[in-house]
């Protein structure tokens, strides 16, 4: 038992020099350095994506817009002349269902 409580003070003693020894200024120039260039890559990509996004819209923005804007016409052209085509074929479409449907009953209603 005397033994093994050596052996443990020892350790912690042993542990206590290596934390005195530790050099907390080197760890410190290495997470600096670390950061610094991790925040210069973050600042030269983001860069460089922005530039490359304003030189493409200056290249292609007008045609997007334009092509957008007649996309936009055409399709609320387009349901409009739906909705125009719903309301005129409506009473076409209510008489020949109507005729569908007392054909049929008077069908059945004949074969029973």
């Amino acid at each position: 038992m005397y033994n093994t409580a050596l052996n443990v003070v020892d350790f912690g003693f042993e542990t206590l020099e290596r934390i005195e020894r530790f050099d907390y200024i080197a760890l410190g120039e290495k997470v600096i350095n670390i950061t610094a260039t991790l925040a210069a890559v973050v600042v030269a990509v983001v860069t460089y994506v922005v530039t490359a996004l304003q030189l493409f819209w200056l290249e292609y923005g007008e045609t997007i817009t334009v092509n957008t804007v007649r996309f936009t016409v055409a399709t609320v052209d387009f349901a409009g002349a739906c909705f125009f085509a719903g309301r005129k074929l409506r009473p076409v479409v209510n008489t020949w269902v109507a005729r569908l449907v007392d054909t049929a009953f008077y069908e059945l209603a004949s074969a029973v």
